[in-house]
């Protein structure tokens, strides 16, 4: 069966700096870089088929560091760089303080399925413009996705069939590998219930 292998990017400068970042196209910290060869280390032992990546420097450098420590094992597979996996555009929000926009209640626009910021995307959105992609490239082997934390909880949401209630609460962590085994068709499937 197809296994898609999802990974959001090391930490960044925002992340760090605790500002929502969005489309802004931050860079990775130390401990970023850290995190994304830790991945790698944890793809060992996987034969990938494919690598697909966020066009976002800070998503395209965990791809290439977490790569460059599973390749020198592995035959060579290219990185694939998609704008269709990039963050949520966060409009207005984007290089704001999360700690801020949570104190003033702005930050529950974030909150549900077909909310969004003033100028943003929804998970909805997301799901709209990466779903399609996917549907279209996927593969019977192993397909690594690294990108963002929104989009990969979009993703996840509806492939776990989460409430759409309560996929915006849903953490993922830096640098770890989230493993499904996904049957060719899932994706198109997925497509007709957002």
């Amino acid at each position: 069966m197809p296994r898609w292998i999802f990974i959001r990017h090391g930490e960044s400068t925002a992340n760090a700096a605790g500002k929502f970042s969005g489309w802004q196209d931050v860079a990775l910290t130390k401990k970023g870089e850290v995190q994304a060869l830790d991945a790698g280390r944890q793809l060992l032992g996987q034969d990938i088929t494919q690598v697909l990546s966020s066009d976002l420097q800070r998503a395209h450098m965990t791809a290439q560091l977490a790569m460059a420590v599973w390749q020198p094992h592995n035959r060579p597979v290219e990185i694939a760089q998609l704008a269709q996996l990039r963050e949520r555009c966060l409009g207005t929000f984007e290089g704001k303080s999360r700690k801020a926009l949570q104190r003033s209640g702005e930050h529950r626009c974030l909150l549900g399925w077909d909310t969004s910021p003033p100028k943003g995307e929804s998970l909805r959105d997301i799901a709209l413009r990466a779903i399609p992609k996917l549907t279209e490239i996927e593969c019977n082997g192993t397909t690594i996705v690294f990108s963002h934390g929104g989009t990969i909880r979009a993703l996840l949401g509806l492939l776990d069939g989460t409430p759409k209630s309560e996929i915006a609460t849903h953490h993922i962590p830096n640098g770890v590998p989230m493993i499904r085994d996904i049957p060719i068709g899932t994706w198109s499937q997925l497509f007709e219930k957002i």
